[in-house]
């Protein structure tokens, strides 16, 4: 049997400031405090796979510093994020949605001010998204990024020897398609509220026995304790 361990990138300063690249200081010390933690319980990924997004190695990086070092990682485009985010903020522009009140929602909700409402309003326009009712040009749509991680997910088991870890860093919305694809959920909106559920640097554990794979752990954040913040952004 082969683990694959799903790691969310750190805390970034959000889409709308940086283009949702960069970890900020937060996003540093959860990636060093995974690190931490999977030194201390004696794991030694086998593999190393990196998305293709500087969040997604920069988490990588000080997640490697703080375990003392794992082999040279191989970096898998089918792990970046979906369009989601770009199509609904796009639409907006393009008067599919109502940008200012779209815009300041998405405000509020990297500001935790109104973050129920705001992530209400937001989530009701990427459901939109997923379902095909907001069609932006030059946005990767749904189904494409479902086979697209599939096709990353095969390649990831691939990589899994019996007995070895893959050690995988990438983004919410990869991880709820994963994980979704591996419980076999009928409805594509179930992956998306699985996505939003990623928590920064959190781990979720997939293992696979041939053909077979099956979901061991999800969302585990437990390694950020009291002096690291949890956050979801």
């Amino acid at each position: 049997m082969a683990r694959i361990l799903l790691v969310r990138h750190g805390q970034t300063n959000g889409f709308l400031t940086d283009g949702y690249t960069d970890l900020t200081p937060t996003g540093v010390a959860q990636a060093r405090a995974l690190g931490t933690w999977l030194r201390a319980r004696g794991e030694v990924p086998t593999a190393v796979v990196v998305g293709p997004q500087p969040r997604h190695e920069q988490t990588w990086r000080h997640a490697a510093e703080a375990a003392g070092g794992w082999p040279d990682p191989v970096r898998d485009p089918g792990l970046d994020e979906h369009d989601g985010a770009r199509a609904v903020l796009e639409g907006a522009q393009q008067g599919l949605l109502d940008p200012a009140q779209l815009q300041g929602a998405v405000e509020a909700f990297e500001a935790s001010e109104g973050r129920r409402a705001a992530l209400r309003l937001f989530r009701g326009a990427m459901e939109r998204w997923v379902a095909g009712s907001l069609d932006v040009p030059g946005a990767e749509p749904w189904p494409v990024f479902r086979a697209r991680v599939g096709a990353a997910l095969d390649r990831l088991a691939a990589r899994g020897v019996p007995g070895g870890t893959v050690l995988a860093f990438t983004s919410g919305g990869v991880v709820g398609a994963a994980v979704a694809t591996v419980l076999g959920l009928p409805s594509e909106a179930g992956a998306l509220d699985l996505s939003f559920e990623v928590a920064n640097a959190s781990l979720t554990e997939l293992r696979v026995s041939g053909r077979r794979r099956g979901l061991h752990a999800f969302n585990l954040a437990a390694h950020l304790g009291d002096a690291v913040p949890w956050t979801a952004v």
